[in-house]
C-alpha cells in the first residue's frame, strides 16, 4: 500500500508505503508532510475471496482510495472496490469537470456516500458471511454486504466460466470487476 501526495489529477511524492496484512490491514506513518490530498494505491499481493475461498491475486491492478490528509491526525482510509469508484470519479471531476483535487475528491465521496447511505473511506465493512446476520442495520454489515456482492458476482462468472480457459477466470475476479468499474468512471 503506497500513499501518494495528490495534486490537479497528477500523483507527486510518496508520503510512506507498507505492506498490509492478511485481512487487507495497514497503518502508515507520515512524516514531512502539510495537510493534502492524497491517492492511496494498493497493489501486488493477494487478498481472500469469500465466495470462492481462494486466494485471488491482484497482479498488476491497483485498489485506489482518495483522501485529504491532515497533518498530525491518525486517519483511517479503506481501500476496497467501493473506493475504487471514489477515486475514478474524482479523476474524472478533475480531468473532465475541472474541480480542484480537493473538491472533486469531496464530492466523489458524497456522491457515494448518497448512494450507499455511509462514508466509504471510514466506515470499516464486516466480514457478513461469518457475522451469521447480526447487526444487519449497521453501516459496516451494509458496506460487507455491498463487497460480497463484488465477490458473489466474481464466483458467479468463475463458476460459469469453469471449462474456459485461465484467462476468461482471471477476468471474472472480484479485483477485475472492482477494476472495471474504476475504468467505466474514468473513461
Amino acid at each position: 500500500v503506497t500513499v501518494y501526495e495528490y495534486q490537479n489529477g497528477a500523483t507527486k511524492r510518496v508520503l510512506g508505503s507498507a505492506t498490509s496484512n492478511v485481512k487487507g490491514q495497514y497503518s502508515i506513518e507520515i512524516e514531512g508532510a502539510a495537510s493534502t490530498p492524497v491517492l492511496i494505491t494498493a497493489e501486488g499481493g493477494e487478498y481472500y475471496d469469500p465466495f470462492s475461498k481462494e486466494m485471488v491475486q491482484l497482479g498488476s491492478i491497483k485498489l485506489r482510495s482518495v483522501a485529504t490528509y491532515k497533518e498530525g491526525k491518525d486517519q483511517e482510509a479503506m481501500v476496497t472496490p467501493l473506493t475504487n469508484i471514489v477515486a475514478g470519479l474524482t479523476t474524472y471531476k478533475i480531468e473532465v469537470d475541472k474541480k480542484s483535487t480537493q473538491t472533486a475528491i469531496s464530492e466523489s465521496l458524497k456522491a457515494l456516500k448518497d448512494l450507499y447511505g455511509f462514508n466509504v473511506n471510514k466506515t470499516t465493512p464486516n466480514d457478513i458471511l461469518k457475522s451469521g446476520g447480526a447487526g444487519t442495520d449497521s453501516e459496516g454489515y451494509q458496506y460487507g454486504a455491498l463487497l460480497t456482492a463484488f465477490s458473489s458476482m466474481g464466483n458467479e462468472c468463475i463458476t460459469e466460466a469453469k471449462d474456459t480457459d485461465d484467462e476468461m477466470k482471471e477476468k471474472c475476479s472480484s479485483i477485475y470487476l472492482a477494476n472495471l468499474f474504476y475504468r467505466d468512471v474514468v473513461e
